[in-house]
């Protein structure tokens, strides 16, 4: 391992006082330690603060408490740009870090990011509720395939560690209104640079009533009736042609046009093209016309579109 590399954590803390010392003890158990944790508070009225200061006090945790709120995106664009590191982690306060998962994901990044192309990998998770109780795991390959990436639902960013050059994309954030960082950051990947995807769960995502962008909630008794019936896990057909997916490339796309990596733009026009498009016959006929995929995806993603036309119960319908 490169001694002379430098890793940072950059976390969000608001009213984490609940599992924050859980949280942080997990990543001051690492087989490789951060060189730096850097913590922005958005104002926290709860204890967060104070337990803050406990590990600056004791592990040399380093925090900043925000003089207004900035909200989701804007706290982790400030976290994130008082990072020194070359290789940076996104942190949540309420999750638990295997202890290999700093190693692992800096080791593969190394391995991936040829000569300071901007890069980033995102690990596996098991999601897990406030008591700890699994809820599940989903199970993936080892990947770089862009078809791979671009149609993998979970882009959480406490699954993510960048090199320091993607920075020069990702920075400034869009307003939280727009996309969330995460999304944001891991569709910018798949533009510019090299992208990794590890099989290996590396952290428990912890889904409770608090989370900003996970909340975990029970299936109500018209999804459990439908999932009995059509045993559809809506994550294993590839909710790219959502319109909300669509959208976040599209969106992704425009601000990243001019350094789209060559060939991944006419895929990417291809994919948001069909989570645009209303009439679900041509939806499907522009889906089957995309050689990128195999016909196992097609098929998939087939069902996925006909279903959410006949059951739209997961949210958004695509027209």
């Amino acid at each position: 391992m490169a001694t002379s590399d430098k890793i940072s954590v950059a976390m969000t803390t608001y009213n984490g006082e609940k599992y924050l010392r859980e949280q942080l003890d997990s990543l001051y158990s690492q087989t490789r330690i951060p060189d730096e944790i850097i913590v922005t508070d958005d104002l926290s009225s709860d204890n967060t603060v104070k337990i803050l200061e406990e590990y600056k006090k004791n592990k040399g945790l380093k925090y900043f408490i925000n003089e207004k709120r900035l909200g989701v995106n804007k706290n982790f664009e400030k976290s994130i740009g008082l990072c020194s590191g070359n290789y940076i982690s996104f942190c949540d306060q309420d999750d638990i870090w295997l202890p290999e998962k700093i190693e692992k994901s800096y080791l593969k990044l190394k391995e991936i990011e040829k000569n300071g192309i901007p890069s980033l990998i995102k690990a596996n998770h098991v999601e897990i509720n406030a008591n700890k109780e699994i809820i599940r795991c989903k199970k993936t390959k080892d990947s770089s395939l862009l078809t791979d990436m671009v149609f993998d639902f979970f882009q959480s960013g406490c699954t993510i560690m960048i090199n320091r050059k993607m920075l020069d994309y990702i920075l400034p954030f869009p307003e939280t209104s727009v996309i969330y960082f995460d999304v944001y950051t891991y569709y910018t990947s798949l533009i510019v640079g090299n992208y990794y995807r590890i099989s290996e769960p590396l952290m428990y995502y912890r889904r409770h009533s608090s989370n900003i962008t996970g909340k975990y909630k029970k299936d109500s008794i018209s999804k459990k009736i439908f999932k009995i019936f059509i045993k559809w896990d809506r994550t294993k057909y590839y909710p790219l042609f959502y319109v909300r997916i669509a959208r976040r490339m599209e969106y992704t796309s425009e601000v990243q046009d001019k350094y789209f990596v060559k060939g991944r733009k006419e895929f990417y026009t291809k994919v948001y093209k069909i989570g645009k498009e209303k009439n679900i016959i041509k939806k499907l006929l522009m889906l089957n016309g995309l050689k990128e995929l195999n016909a196992f995806r097609k098929i998939n993603a087939a069902i996925n579109i006909i279903l959410n036309e006949i059951f739209p119960i997961y949210g958004e319908r695509v027209n």
